[in-house]
């Protein structure tokens, strides 16, 4: 599952419930109820069991990347994390802060660190940003436009390159050029920019797809596509 991002006060909430349960546990002698929990933290009990439901499945963000050993990921490959509790509770040492305000790294081991504990960083640190695209990815659509280019230079005319990068949103990799491409421009579009009428337009677009699929240098473009965007893309 993904990790949750809880607000930093249900967090704090739920941090303080299990240190209180425990607490009254040993008093009590007993496991005491939500509503004893809940009267000594001072907040109510519907909302207790609210933030206790929210949690029940989320990875706080804020939780501590640790690596124990080479074999910290498992056979899964997944990363090893724990909070102060999680690691208190399965190594029995002692209490110690992890984080200390907004900090981005535990800069100092503390004592119940063993020298092989490696702390790394927030577990947040570690979530990739979906929306930042990879760099993997970003150097593929580099080359891949480098590419494009040249096999637009190499078999159309000025007027067909500039039709087929309308028509089709293909940025050139001039980023200086003075025409603003967007996909799926119409013809009357195009033959506005060009000074030609949309029926030229069409007749010019129709004639240097044919040309670049008889194109040799079409076959290194047609690498690029896979499954996904063959239905989409065609030249």
């Amino acid at each position: 599952a993904r990790p949750l991002r809880l607000p930093s006060r249900v967090h704090s909430v739920l941090r303080s419930a299990r240190r209180e349960a425990a607490r009254l546990r040993a008093r009590l002698d007993r496991d005491p109820s939500l509503d004893e929990v809940a009267a000594s933290l001072g907040v109510s009990t519907e909302r207790l069991r609210f933030y206790g439901l929210v949690g029940r499945n989320a990875v706080p963000v804020e939780s501590t990347v640790e690596i124990y050993d080479p074999d910290a990921y498992g056979p899964d490959g997944n990363a090893a994390y724990a909070d102060e509790e999680t690691y208190e509770s399965v190594t029995g040492k002692g209490e110690a802060l992890l984080h200390s305000g907004e900090e981005e790294f535990v800069e100092e081991e503390e004592e119940w660190v063993e020298p092989q504990d490696k702390i790394v960083a927030p577990l947040r640190d570690f979530i990739p940003d979906r929306d930042e695209p990879k760099p993997d990815d970003a150097a593929l659509q580099d080359i891949m436009r480098s590419d494009i280019d040249d096999l637009l230079t190499k078999t159309l005319d000025e007027r067909e390159i500039a039709v087929i990068r309308m028509r089709f949103g293909i940025s050139p990799e001039n980023e200086d050029d003075s025409l603003v491409y967007r996909e799926g421009m119409t013809f009357q579009t195009i033959g506005n920019h060009l000074g030609i009428s949309r029926q030229r337009a069409a007749q010019i677009e129709a004639k240097a797809l044919e040309k670049l699929r008889d194109s040799y240098s079409s076959v290194f473009i047609e690498q690029y596509l896979d499954d996904d965007h063959s239905a989409e893309v065609s030249l």
